[in-house]
């Protein structure tokens, strides 16, 4: 590709340009960088597509994240380092790659000096670039980790972990403890407790084959009056997870659709008419199951001006 843009430029500065691109995409740190960067980021790609889904709950994205993470300590390995070591030099001998060299080894400054221990320098390069991709590794280990750590998340979580095991009669009293002290005069132990153990005598239809949160609130939305009289405790515990998405996905999604349907040709648009076209924008799976017919119906008959313009709709017709 470069050969080529050389061969049509005839700019002096461009070609400068695309000569300097060149000779750095020969270096074997390009390379290394070039081929460690897709080794990791394949993972985390995937992980952030899976965390993206409407219905994740803060209990499966953790134990997804955990996947990622024993993926990333399997190849922070010195076997796995050898293996990606000898694709790194197959690849630079059929790529006619520079050989790879140790950097000059620079003293230290004294101000980041602590002790008296001599700066350690790579004996060889195989050893300096091995540093590199542990070092590579042990931070996207850590970024992943740090997500999950967070305090409001654990609370978040520990809610879930609390109404799900309690709805596959599994032991929930360390979850139990910690809610109600977190949330204080918001719930009733004893009574959250009782309603915990009505919880797991309901047969809650499962979508899947291990029971979610999304199969519980589905549950209680089309519970009766009695029933959730009856559960009052736990119905507000569904209604606090469900107020808090796991995932921001659908609302960063919204705001990216904003531009795209509310654009600088359309300045007269009123704020009731984008909010109802945000709707139908970013629910299109809900939106393709309306019913156009009876949609065109209602409206050509709301009026007797519009009857004599559009008539009757046929199916057929649309």
């Amino acid at each position: 590709m470069w050969d080529e843009a050389l061969e049509v430029c005839s700019q002096s500065e461009i070609k400068a340009r695309i000569n300097g691109v060149r000779s750095k995409m020969k270096d074997f740190d390009f390379l290394f960088g070039l081929l460690l960067g897709e080794q990791i980021l394949k993972h985390t790609d995937n992980l952030s597509k899976t965390l993206q889904a409407t219905a994740m709950s803060a209990v499966e994205a953790y134990s997804v994240a955990k996947l990622c993470i024993e993926v990333f300590k399997k190849i922070r390995t010195d076997d796995d380092f050898d293996l990606f070591w000898e694709l790194a030099k197959t690849t630079q001998n059929s790529l006619e790659v520079k050989d790879p060299t140790l950097p000059r080894a620079r003293k230290r400054p004294r101000r980041y000096e602590d002790g008296t221990a001599e700066p350690y320098h790579p004996p060889d390069v195989k050893q300096h670039y091995k540093q590199i991709y542990f070092q590579s590794v042990d931070s996207i280990i850590a970024t992943i980790e740090n997500r999950f750590q967070q305090k409001d998340y654990k609370t978040y979580s520990t809610l879930e972990q609390l109404i799900i095991k309690a709805a596959t009669k599994k032991d929930h009293l360390q979850e139990l403890n910690e809610v109600v002290s977190f949330y204080a005069s918001d719930f009733s132990k004893s009574e959250l407790e009782t309603q915990l153990e009505l919880l797991g005598q309901m047969k809650i239809a499962v979508s899947g084959r291990h029971l979610q949160f999304c199969d519980i609130h589905k549950c209680f939305q089309y519970l009766p009056p009695a029933q959730l009289s009856l559960l009052s405790q736990v119905s507000l515990l569904v209604k606090l997870i469900a107020l808090m998405p796991a995932t921001n996905a659908v609302s960063e999604r919204s705001a990216s659709a904003l531009r795209r349907v509310k654009t600088y040709f359309r300045s007269s648009m009123t704020q009731l008419r984008l909010n109802n076209m945000m709707v139908v924008h970013i629910h299109k799976s809900l939106t393709d199951t309306v019913d156009v017919k009876s949609i065109l119906t209602e409206f050509s008959a709301a009026n007797e001006e519009r009857r004599k313009v559009f008539g009757s709709f046929e199916l057929e017709n649309i």
